[in-house]
């Protein structure tokens, strides 16, 4: 139990990972490397789990407000203290946690969805097509 009464638990290995996330208040990732995209951070978002990420946790994702706006928080990797801060304020603070929880699943419907899946598709199709 830390500060105002936020418990926070370190699970490991977990079977069923979508049925966790949407049991999580935050979904924290505080990413310095890696290649691709999270998809944990996706079904925090597909969720409405809001995220507290940084920078390199986003890469793919087409997030281009740090706010939650998008569903994510994001800080400098190079400061604990504003990490810390960011998760802080979107598990106290009800309304910044209700916009990054909305925003978070607009977002992932719009970037993730078939629909938009297909839509990328055709449009590469047609450039490949083109540029024969």
């Amino acid at each position: 139990q830390g500060e105002g009464g936020i418990t926070v638990r370190f699970e490991g290995r977990v079977d069923d990972m979508p049925s966790h996330v949407r049991r999580a208040r935050v979904y924290v990732s505080p990413r310095l490397s890696g290649l691709g995209l999270s998809t944990k951070l996706l079904l925090g978002l597909e969720n409405g789990v809001p995220t507290v990420t940084t920078p390199h946790g986003i890469r793919g994702y087409n997030i281009t407000q740090y706010d939650g706006a998008q569903g994510v928080l994001v800080a400098p990797p190079d400061d604990p203290g504003a990490f810390a801060d960011a998760v802080s304020r979107i598990l106290t603070q009800e309304d910044l946690w209700q916009k990054a929880s909305d925003g978070g699943v607009r977002h992932a419907r719009h970037q993730f969805s078939r629909e938009a899946q297909r839509s990328d598709v055709e449009r590469l199709l047609w450039l490949a097509e083109a540029h024969k």
